[in-house]
């Protein structure tokens, strides 16, 4: 005869999460008003996190954004949003 086992078996669920993900999760969204450094003309907003993607917009010298805080940081670009695909090169940005 087999025994039948009434208990339930809790086993912790383990999730690695990369830290922007983990300040989502958290709540601890917000955001930095950025403006441009160096740009004479233009700076390209890209599709994705590097210059071999297409250009999706253009940042002019005097624009502001507002830019995620944490910062989403890829090849040296960074992201606008978590659910934003709009990335701008670092090199070329500041605070306002």
């Amino acid at each position: 005869m087999m025994e039948t086992l009434n208990y339930l078996h809790d086993e912790s669920l383990i999730v690695e999460l990369k830290p922007e993900e983990a300040e989502i999760m958290q709540g601890g969204v917000s955001y930095e008003t950025y403006t441009t450094k160096g740009v004479s003309s233009y700076l390209n907003i890209r599709s994705g996190p590097g210059i071999g993607y297409p250009s999706i917009g253009r940042w002019y010298p005097g624009q502001r954004y507002n830019l995620q805080i944490p910062a989403i940081v890829k090849n040296g670009f960074r992201k606008f949003g978590s659910s934003l695909s709009a990335w701008v090169s670092t090199r070329y940005i500041k605070p306002a």
